[in-house]
């Protein structure tokens, strides 16, 4: 049986791009190897961390959803202990609940998300407000 699952990579940032692509290339052969299927890959890039991981400020932050075997995730465990370049990951399976409730959406459907717009004030009228309110002393 199949489960989707959506997993968080902060890969090392010092890294050049060659070697995080790669890194990140060696954990969706994992996924394939062992039956499962990617959906997609959302690329945020570098970002400052929070608080140092392995004494690395800055990562590089991937998210990878796909399908996969119950099995997969004891597979990638052993990947995650190997691969010195991934500071830290975080796997989640993603249930139907989560969709119906709009807990988690997965990226392919990012495309229907609205972008916010900034209000146009260009063309609004000024209006003057007057402060009733005093101070007491």
């Amino acid at each position: 049986m199949t489960k989707l699952y959506q997993t968080t990579l902060i890969v090392n940032g010092i890294l050049e791009d060659v070697n995080v692509e790669e890194a990140i290339s060696k954990f969706q052969e994992t996924i394939t190897k062992n039956g499962g299927e990617l959906v997609s890959i959302n690329r945020w890039g570098r970002r400052r961390l929070t608080y140092p991981i392995k004494k690395k400020s800055i990562g590089y932050y991937a998210i990878v959803e796909f399908n996969a075997p119950n099995e997969l995730p004891k597979e990638m465990e052993k990947f995650f202990h190997l691969e010195e370049n991934i500071l830290r990951h975080l796997t989640l399976v993603v249930t139907k609940k989560m969709i119906q409730q709009k807990a988690f959406k997965p990226f392919v459907y990012e495309s229907e998300v609205k972008t916010e717009t900034k209000p146009q004030t260009e063309n609004l009228p000024i209006t003057k407000t007057e402060n009733t309110d005093e101070i007491s002393k």
